[in-house]
């Protein structure tokens, strides 16, 4: 938790539990799961979120309803209503067996507490928990023909649900093996998840093989649908890929056109129908030249199938059902160049059963053909079918029912996967996953375990950072990974119960009063039934966490305690003790735990000393860290992956620039599936969908008439401006959830004059006002506010409601929730306001009238006439001071105020930005263009000219219109090459967190390194007065600090009073920054304190010379000054004197065996923990 106002901390549980929707429907379904027993013989069934009748969970309740003369089960359905929904309900609404309740009405909060088995075919909201004595059972909805779970790239988050709902099902049901695998691997419950996967078809294929063809046309004829039963059926299913309302609509309006042209051509043979997507089928029926031809969406879609003589779609998994006809497929992949890279796909097209087309003169040719088209598959549909429908034959649904309902022996054709029980189970809690010692730890740990004996599950918060998404990565892929979202199931007493703790922590003489069950309860939500031997909160450091991980009905229970805890509690940043609330919680329930875990022996023993009144002595053990020695050794740099050339989606209208024939590609032209044609495009309207560059050259992808053509040269087409679409006033208090690219504008996205203003990174959980929603052509965005004044436009992902509008139209709710606001937002707020205000310009102006300019923005600076004519670059303006930034060709900025502007814009190209720079680089090609100077640069005068491979990257420059260039020495000229010719010589530097990228440290002087997070503990400023002592004796040296953190500012500060910005380099962050250390001379660790100083150990495993402050933790690795130098004394001259003695190689250190030492650090981790 982090630390609120009194007002708001005392108010959320209240904000939440009674004005929240979300928390309203949560604190119910709590009640109920407290209160209600599980009914025997009830089953609640759920197919896409209520909204249908259909798939898996309605053949089973179909098979059971069939099957149960006698009525034991009741059997309840979750539903959205809707008319229909409304019709295909009728039919059951005789049954007195049969109830439908509406999805989070009281009534279905109160069955998913009570019935005995819960059915769903995708997934149940975050706060379904289920008990000992329900069955839950999924049978997912399609074999995945995409990427799924964590093999989709990005962060690992957006599987969250999705891993929690497979995690916590009893039985899950697969079609086939390559699923099965999906499950285990692309969602990672191989070795963890202890339910039972059956393998043996899907229940929804059924029927298709059912010949209730007149049921299903009578559905269809009583439902509105146009069928000719003289014509063969083609049926066309679109997925759907945005969830922006321009795309849908776009998306929608070429599903019309591209249908009537197939019409047109094919409708004397076929009956052309349409199935879309759910997200758009509320739309798709309001149009009324396709309502003859769509299908309802309550329509049973495998039913459906046993109708079609031709299925048309795109990477639906519908296609995978389909396979059990016989009858052709063929895929439609106009838009697969938008998404494909994003998302990735298991299969490549030439592997699929059946022809593709990529723009629709394709598809036309392939119906045209079909037979023959078809022949050219046959062999790729026939390895489907072996590999994706084995067990398909009908009765499917019969065999799953009688053993899972009816008691039945497993039948030959189900397959049943359950994972090993024989290893003992792990649950870990890492921390926060952010690059800090704590982090590295816990990954050394993982790359150390046996997995052969044991089964390890880490749970994770969730990830927003970059450095935090890079962490989940570095997980061994054999951990399974669940993570931490969504309310936890508290009543609202409970929620004040758990606040009362948070602040107070544990009466050390009324432990039996501290809420365990609830936190019990909570773990359940998040892990399901699944039992650990042992539960690690290996951060230490988080009250939440803790509480969370001795919820969890693990045997044994273990605290990391990672440094002086209570030294830790009372530890003061920036005036505030940061860990007070959290480590004071935290020490309160430590005789909760079985064993607190220091990771060395001395500061087992300090910490025992100091806390042995909130456990007993024997629960403090130690178990030293481990080193990922491989890591460390390796002589592999952490090269970044190439980029991923993705298409940038661009939904504007355009005008063809000429009438002569033009090259199309039915794909992206760098696909080797792409086939060029020269054609003539008679309208000179287009729309164009999506931009790329390849080779130098401009590609758009287009449409006509709503009608995909294929990707165009740029200059073929002029591009029309973003307009607004729609524009509503809302009035919402909201809660920013950035990520580090997330970033405000001037104006609403896509719009010509919309400009990123600052950065949104450093603003996470700000609470904003929401007060205007428009929608352009390129997507949604909405208007933000401080409460009196706007401060620009945000994307929709930023954004989390508090609540409903309605609510915050009450004026009790208002008033309070405005209180919290103001008090609670206050500082930041004004941040971010002072921030938003300064608007940017980058225009390049020449002065008409003498003006004058100030070196800062005061009416009493100092200032500076211009002359006319001088040329200067509008930066910025400042909407609240009305200064104005300007950059004159000195590099240097100067203000003025808007209303002494004196300036006229001028249409030329101008440098926006200079930076200095010094590294090794390569040319990528033979070749390249060569600029002499800036001015050719600005005029794109270059010559192409033979380059070598090796250069150096002396400074770069970025153009008004984004373009970036390097200066290069080249023959010992100094020139200037576009940025995309030149890359990064990884054989000698590194590139940090930020993309700079930094030379290995040369021979030619001493050099000294160290490597940590950049805080007050960590004591850098001590280091650099020493090199400072050093530098004043000695003439040559130079100092490296790797890492980044919040004394950055400060110690770029000292380093610039002392000046050292010649002989010190601020790294920053690397991920691996062990090759860059092992080209220096010393290791020196200046921290104040340390639990145990793992970056030590890195640098003795890389054999280097080590100097150290002589604190503990540091002495107990050094083994009192065996292994490496300890200053005499903990300051500026101890230190510079340990390091001239190293230097001068008065001591002989001991070599440090890093094998041996985590053998037997593991051992004892094994002994200690484990056992």
């Amino acid at each position: 938790m982090s630390i609120l106002s009194p007002v708001k901390r005392l108010a959320q549980p209240f904000v939440k539990t009674k004005l929240s929707p979300t928390g309203k429907r949560v604190e119910t379904y709590t009640r109920f799961y407290i209160n209600e027993p599980v009914q025997q013989d009830t089953i609640l069934y759920e197919s896409r979120d209520g909204k249908s009748l259909t798939d898996s969970p309605f053949a089973i309740f179909n098979y059971l309803l069939k099957q149960d003369i006698e009525k034991k089960y009741t059997h309840i359905w979750s539903i959205q209503s809707s008319d229909e929904m409304t019709y295909f309900m009728a039919r059951f609404k005789y049954l007195s067996n049969v109830l439908f309740v509406e999805r989070n009405s009281e009534e279905y909060l109160k069955w998913l507490a009570k019935a005995e088995y819960l059915i769903n075919n995708a997934t149940f909201q975050s706060f379904v928990t289920i008990k000992d004595e329900q069955t839950y059972i999924n049978t997912w909805h399609g074999t995945p023909l995409k990427t799924m779970g964590f093999d989709i790239p990005g962060n690992p988050n957006g599987a969250r649900n999705v891993v929690r709902n497979f995690f916590m099902a009893d039985v899950l049901i697969s079609p086939n093996e390559h699923t099965t695998n999906m499950f285990l691997d692309s969602y990672r419950l191989r070795h963890n998840y202890q339910g039972v996967i059956l393998e043996g078809g899907y229940p929804r294929m059924d029927a298709t093989f059912n010949n209730n063809h007149d049921t299903i046309i009578r559905t269809l004829h009583e439902r509105g649908v146009a069928l000719d039963l003289g014509k063969k059926i083609l049926l066309y299913t679109p997925t759907c890929k945005s969830g922006e309302v321009a795309y849908t609509e776009q998306e929608l309006r070429q599903i019309i056109s591209e249908t009537s042209v197939l019409r047109e051509t094919f409708g004397d043979t076929y009956n052309i129908l349409i199935k879309v997507h759910p997200f758009i089928y509320d739309k798709a029926k309001k149009e009324e030249s396709i309502l003859p031809y769509l299908i309802p969406d309550g329509i049973d879609t495998n039913a459906l199938l046993a109708l079609v003589d031709c299925l048309v779609t795109d990477y639906s998994s519908i296609f995978f059902d389909y396979l059990v006809t016989d009858k052709p497929i063929v895929f439609y992949c106009w838009d697969d160049d938008l998404y494909s890279h994003e998302r990735g796909k298991y299969f490549d097209y030439d592997e699929l059963p059946g022809p593709v087309a990529f723009n629709l003169d394709e598809l036309m040719t392939i119906l045209k053909e079909l037979p023959k088209k078809m022949e050219e598959t046959r062999w790729n549909y026939e390895r489907f079918k072996r590999l994706y429908v084995p067990y398909e034959d009908g009765q499917v649904t019969q065999r799953y029912v009688d053993y899972l309902f009816f008691n039945q022996p497993l039948p030959e054709k189900i397959k049943e996967v359950r994972q090993s029980e024989d290893k003992e189970t792990l649950l870990i809690y890492p921390g926060g996953l952010r690059k800090n010692g704590i982090t590295s730890s816990f990954l050394n740990l993982l790359s150390n375990v046996d997995y052969e004996k044991y089964a390890v599950t880490c749970l994770l918060d969730n990830p927003k950072s970059l450095e935090q998404i890079d962490s989940i990565h570095r997980i061994p892929k054999e951990a399974s990974i669940l993570f931490n979202f969504g309310e936890p199931i508290y009543t609202f007493s409970e929620s004040y119960q758990d606040l009362y703790y948070h602040i107070k922590g544990v009466n050390q003489s009324k432990k039996e009063k501290f809420p365990l069950n609830i936190y019990q309860r909570d773990a359940r939500r998040l892990l399901g039934k699944t039992a650990f031997d042992v539960s690690i909160d290996f951060s230490g450091y988080s009250l939440y966490w803790t509480k969370t991980i001795l919820g969890t009905t693990s045997e044994k229970k273990v605290c990391y305690l990672h440094s002086d805890m209570l030294a830790d509690m009372d530890r003061e940043v920036n005036g505030k003790k940061i860990h007070k609330m959290n480590v004071q919680g935290i020490i309160s329930v430590y005789d909760f735990y079985d064993k607190l875990v220091s990771v060395s022996s001395v500061i087992s023993d300090i910490n025992k000393e100091n806390l042995s009144h909130y456990a007993d002595a024997s629960k403090f053990v130690y178990s030293e860290n481990l080193l990922n020695i491989n890591d460390i050794l390796s002589k592999e740099q952490d090269v970044p992956k190439q980029k991923v050339d993705y298409t940038t989606r661009l939904f504007r209208e355009g005008q063809l620039t000429g009438e002569e024939d033009v090259t199309i590609y039915d794909t992206r032209p760098d696909s080797r599936y792409a086939k060029a044609t020269t054609k003539s495009l008679l309208d000179s309207s287009v729309t164009v969908l999506g931009e790329f560059s390849y080779q130098e050259e401009t590609y758009l992808k287009i449409s006509q008439s709503d009608c995909y053509i294929g990707w165009i040269n740029a200059a073929h087409i002029d591009i029309m401006p973003d307009s607004i679409q729609s524009e509503t006033d809302v009035y919402d208090l909201s809660k920013l959830i950035v990520s580090k690219n997330s970033q405000l504008f001037t104006a609403p996205i896509g719009l010509d004059h919309s400009k990123p203003i600052c950065s949104l990174a450093n603003f996470d959980e700000l609470y904003v006002l929401v007060t205007k929603k428009v929608i352009t052509n390129t997507g949604t965005s909405f208007l933000v506010s401080n409460g009196s004044e706007d401060l620009g436009w945000v994307t929709p992902n930023v954004l989390r409601e508090m609540s409903s509008v309605a609510v915050f139209k009450h004026q009790v709710a208002k008033k309070m929730l405005n209180k919290l606001f103001s008090s609670s937002n206050r500082k930041q707020l004004a941040k971010l306001t002072e921030k938003a205000a300064n608007h940017p310009i980058n225009e390049l102006v020449k002065v008409t009238a003498p003006m004058m300019v100030s070196d800062r923005a005061s009416e009493e600076a100092i200032k500076i006439a211009l002359p006319v004519g001088v040329k200067v670059v509008l930066i910025s303006k400042n909407t609240s001071t009305h200064w104005m930034t300007i950059l004159l060709d000195d590099g240097k900025h100067y203000f003025v105020k808007d209303s002494e502007l004196t300036v006229e814009k001028l249409d030329e190209r101008f440098v926006l930005e200079v930076k200095d720079a010094q590294f090794s680089a390569i040319f990528t090609q033979s070749k390249a263009v060569i600029y002499a100077s800036i001015e050719d640069v600005l005029g794109e005068k270059g010559l192409l000219s033979k380059v070598p491979k090796e250069i150096t990257v002396t400074k770069s420059i970025v153009r008004n219109d984004g373009q970036e260039y390097y200066q290069v020495l080249l023959q010992n000229k100094r020139v200037w090459v576009k940025k995309e010719m030149v890359a990064f010589d990884f054989t000698k530097g590194v590139l940090n967190k930020d993309g700079i990228f930094f030379d290995y440290p040369k021979s030619d002087e001493p050099t000294f390194v160290t490597v940590g997070r950049l805080s007050q503990e960590k004591n850098q400023s001590l280091l650099i007065e020493a090199f400072h002592l050093y530098r004043k004796t000695y003439q040559k040296g130079h100092l490296y600090i790797i890492g980044d953190g919040p004394e950055r500012g400060n110690l770029e500060k000292k380093i610039k009073e002392l000046s050292l910005e010649n002989d010190i380099t601020m790294v920053g962050q690397l991920n691996k920054p062990y090759i860059f250390m092992s080209y220096c001379d010393i290791f020196i660790l200046t921290s104040s304190y340390e639990g145990q100083s793992l970056v030590l150990l890195e640098a003795l495993t890389l054999k280097m010379k080590v100097v150290s402050t002589d604190i503990p933790a540091c002495r107990n690795v050094l083994d009192g000054g065996k292994y490496g130098m300890l200053a005499k004394t903990n300051d500026a001259t101890g230190v510079f004197q340990a390091i001239e003695a190293t230097l001068k190689k008065k001591k002989n250190f001991k070599t440090f065996n890093p094998v041996q030492y985590n053998k037997k650090a593991m051992l004892d981790f094994y002994d200690r923990i484990m056992i």
